[in-house]
């Protein structure tokens, strides 16, 4: 559900599926599904790379079997995972496309595009899929986005739930909320025991032995920031040692790779703009074409989603973009 505040501007909500994707805005009173370019209501969540351009959703998805390596999708199931996780190695058997380890076992997407091997982590390729949504719902309220509340699975961890911010941050979206599904809640909070369990076992000075006939009085905290990060505390009730850490994935994105996507994002967006101006300029001039209009004293009434355009006697009409 997305809703639209005086605060914070626009906020849209946006479903990032495993197979398809879909964006809502809050608008009329009531939450209003976001249509893509080909009127559906959710969008393949597939992305794809050629020797030209970089696709998204339908078209990606459309031209999979002509380009299987090159075409990735489900990449949910890499996001805050290692290589060597089982869930991971499981996916390599099924996927046409090739999974490599990154720094920190990191699963990285290998793909070729324009001609060259590129590796791509999977909160960059989810950021493609989230631009697109943004794209959407700015075309569909005639205005810009940056917001966003963004459901996950109940079943996703602290480290998936950030690579899922970070795909946020990469595609301009600054998240305002995370939504759980219902589903698997019950399995998601005995992830969360064993996970401050296993937290609590590697905390400095948490197999140290005690003297004989001396027992240890120790209260230990555990707590969990906003960009999901857990801090384990330790205190010696006895002589007031205290002892912290932070447990953090090395696997996750580090700032620097952050930004580096999001010039990149950018990049992919300028170069999908000038796509649709080709496009739009193609239609024009076959449009004008099959008109007969030869550059003079040929009047067009309207164009297409009636726009009208004229031109004055002997004067050729302004076709250049």
């Amino acid at each position: 559900m997305a809703e639209t505040g005086d605060q914070h501007g626009p906020v849209i909500g946006i479903d990032l599926g495993t197979a398809c994707s879909c964006v809502a805005v809050w608008q009329n009173g009531r939450a209003e599904i976001v249509t893509n370019e080909h009127g559906g209501r959710a969008t393949p969540s597939y992305a794809a790379f050629t020797d030209a351009e970089r696709l998204v959703g339908d078209a990606a998805k459309s031209q999979a079997s002509r380009n299987p390596t090159n075409t990735v999708f489900a990449t949910k199931r890499l996001m805050g995972r290692r290589f060597s996780d089982a869930s991971v190695q499981d996916g390599l058997k099924l996927w046409p496309f090739k999974v490599v380890p990154g720094r920190g076992d990191k699963p990285m997407v290998a793909a070729s595009y324009k001609g060259k091997q590129k590796l791509l982590a999977a909160e960059e390729v989810a950021s493609m899929l989230l631009s697109k949504m943004k794209a959407e719902a700015e075309a569909y309220i005639g205005g810009p986005v940056k917001n966003a509340v963004v459901t996950v699975p109940a079943s996703f961890d602290v480290l998936q739930r950030r690579a899922t911010k970070h795909a946020c941050a990469v595609a301009g979206l600054d998240v305002l909320g995370v939504i759980h599904r219902p589903a698997a809640a019950a399995e998601r909070g005995h992830k969360q025991v064993r996970t401050l369990s296993s937290a609590r076992s590697n905390l400095p000075g948490a197999h140290s032995k005690a003297k004989p006939g001396v027992k240890l009085s120790v209260s230990v905290c555990f707590s969990i920031d906003a960009d999901g990060v857990l801090t384990v505390s330790a205190r010696d009730k006895v002589n007031g040692h205290k002892n912290q850490m932070r447990v953090m994935e090395q696997s996750q994105l580090s700032k620097e790779e952050i930004e580096r996507m999001t010039m990149e994002a950018k990049e992919y967006m300028a170069a999908d703009e000038e796509k649709e101006r080709i496009k739009a300029k193609n239609l024009l001039e076959e449009f004008l074409h099959n008109k007969g209009y030869n550059g003079w004293n040929d009047p067009i009434h309207c164009l297409d989603g009636g726009m009208k355009v004229g031109c004055l006697i002997g004067l050729p009409i302004d076709i250049s973009w």
